[in-house]
């Protein structure tokens, strides 16, 4: 007789799209009332919010099969992939105003479009297991579900005439930012199968792990900011300005084991096949103008920031493959497993930055201003696990197979220029005072193979043990950087530099490391090994760009 399960599940619904949304502060000067204003007290009550969000993708369904039988038995398992994010609409603020916060988490500007995060893949498990007079098979599949792409942010501009004050602690000045949503992540796999008989026994399981979905993609930010700035609170920057790609959804781990045992003969094959990290978002050009006095009094309260990062890429999860077969007569097995290979991350864009006024902070690890673009790091490859164990009393042989997965590339940096005018001050301890930079992103690392078996018989025993380590990803190239300072910069704090302008290309990545070992014992026969292991290559750093630094004014 045959007994054969079969389980699917439903996948999840994509998120609603964000619309746009505009504000326009009216001149209610012109129509002879008293400026605008905003006031808050308590905390997270936030100044001027402007917001579009795109729904999160819902995740998919956990698959769970077990199926039990005489002779024959098989099980397949089927999870859900996640749904989509969904796009942010456009945001636009434009008008004059002054703002006023007291309380924690109370920022006085907020303008943000925000993509919706990807839906996880579920998890999946199959099992299946057989018993029988004379022979038995069980066989087991399970795929694990995948995760879904992220949606996009979308542009976020205008400008804003007017003085903001915060007084808490994490109640930023301003902030307007593009945020690609984070990929889901590939679901969990397991597979296990079990095979019994007097006569022969034969294992078959295969597992297949859920791929990460992609993140996506920051937009242009361009906005320009005139009015005094200031806070006071730990955690309360001054002004800042981003565009930011969302991070790869990283891939499930995958496990997959046989046992099968025979009076006359058994045989166990295991297959393990990693998902995939998938790739990072990357992230839009920021232009960000401020005119206008600065200060920040507390600690990781910097003044000015205008950056644009690229996602990171996903990494892989671990595949194992494992398999054990004893028997009376003859018994040998088979057991490959295959690293899924790391995300790339997504680019940095362009950088255009432009502060005049007078600066100041004076709490540790506060910088003054700072202009960056920065690729992402790419994803990590899965590392990879193939073991067996097979023993027999006249023959046994066990091969297994270990195979980590590539890395991902890093992402690229963009261009970025950098002008001040005016003064800059900070009395932190790793509190700079300017820097502009292009930082490529490094690569991801290779994933590790491990192969390792025993074939142990009173006859002849075998054992053949292969592992491939994954290759590192290559490091991003880093854009060109121009600093115009018109300005006095002055430090007093610990490992604080006045100026600074770097193009740093992205380093390569570690190659995975391989270890084969194996054992064949024939106690009144052969005994035999071969083991091959194959260390992956690093990958290439990659080049910086041109630097130009112009000072006017003096550094101390």
């Amino acid at each position: 007789s045959a007994f054969i399960g079969v389980a699917i599940a439903g996948n999840g619904a994509a998120g609603a799209s964000g619309g746009d949304v505009t504000v326009e502060l009216l001149d209610a000067q012109s129509e002879g009332a008293d400026a605008n204003s905003v006031t808050t007290q308590g905390d997270h009550a936030i100044g001027i919010l402007a917001q579009s969000i795109g729904g999160g993708g819902g995740n998919g369904g956990d698959s769970i099969q077990a199926t039990a039988g005489a002779f024959f038995s098989a099980s397949v398992s089927l999870a859900g992939d996640g749904g989509s994010g969904s796009d942010a609409g456009i945001v636009k603020l434009t008008g004059a105003s002054s703002v006023s916060t007291q309380g924690d988490h109370a920022t006085g500007v907020l303008l943000e479009s925000v993509g919706g995060s990807g839906g996880n893949g579920g998890t999946s498990v199959s099992a299946a297991a057989s018993g029988g007079i004379g022979g038995s098979v069980s066989a087991g599949v399970a795929i694990g579900g995948s995760g879904s792409e992220a949606g996009h942010g979308n542009k976020v501009h205008g400008n804003l005439t007017g003085d903001i004050t915060t007084s808490g602690d994490s109640s930023m000045g301003f902030v307007a930012q593009s945020v690609g949503g984070g990929g889901g992540n590939g679901g969990t796999t397991v597979s296990g199968t079990l095979a019994v008989s007097d006569g022969a026994a034969m294992g078959v399981s295969v597992g297949v792990g859920g791929a990460g979905g992609g993140g996506g993609t920051g937009k242009v930010v361009d906005f320009d900011l005139t009015g005094n700035i200031s806070t006071s609170g730990v955690g309360a920057g001054a002004a800042l300005a981003q565009s930011v790609g969302g991070g790869g959804g990283n891939a499930g781990t995958t496990v997959s084991a046989t046992l099968s045992g025979g009076g006359a003969a058994a045989g166990s094959v295991t297959a393990g096949v990693g998902g995939t990290g998938a790739g990072g978002g990357s992230a839009g050009a920021v232009t960000f103008g401020v005119a206008g006095d600065v200060t920040t009094t507390g600690t990781n309260a910097f003044g000015y920031t205008a950056q644009s990062v690229g996602g990171g890429g996903g990494n892989a999860g671990l595949t194992v493959a494992a398999g054990v077969s004893a028997s009376g007569g003859a018994s040998g097995g088979v057991n490959a497993s295959v690293g899924g290979a790391g995300g790339g991350a997504g680019d940095g864009a362009a950088v255009t930055g432009n502060y005049s006024g007078t600066l100041s902070t004076t709490g540790s690890s506060a910088h003054g201003v700072l202009a960056q673009s920065v690729g992402g790091g790419g994803g990590n490859g899965g590392n990879s696990i193939g073991a067996g164990l097979s023993a027999s009393s006249s023959a046994a042989a066990s091969v297994q197979v270990g195979v980590g997965g590539s890395a991902g590339g890093g992402g690229s940096a963009g261009i970025v220029g950098l002008s001040i005018a005016g003064s800059v001050a900070t009395t932190g301890t790793n509190s700079f005072g300017v820097s502009a930079q292009s930082i490529g992103g490094g690569g991801g690392n290779g994933g590790y193979a491990i192969g390792g078996g025993i074939g142990a018989s009173g006859g002849v025993g075998a054992s053949v043990s292969v592992a491939v380590g994954g290759s590192g990803g290559g490091g991003g190239t880093a854009g060109a950087v121009t600093l115009t300072a018109d300005s006095v910069v002055g430090t007093q704090g610990y490992n604080a530099s006045g100026l600074s302008a770097q193009s740093i290309g992205g380093g390569g990545g570690n190659g995975g490391f391989a270890v084969a070992g194996s054992l064949g014992v024939g106690l009144s026969g052969v005994g035999a090994t071969v083991d091959v292991a194959i260390g992956g290559a690093g990958g290439t750093g990659n080049t910086a760009g041109a630097v130009q630094l112009t000072s006017t004014g003096s550094s101390v």
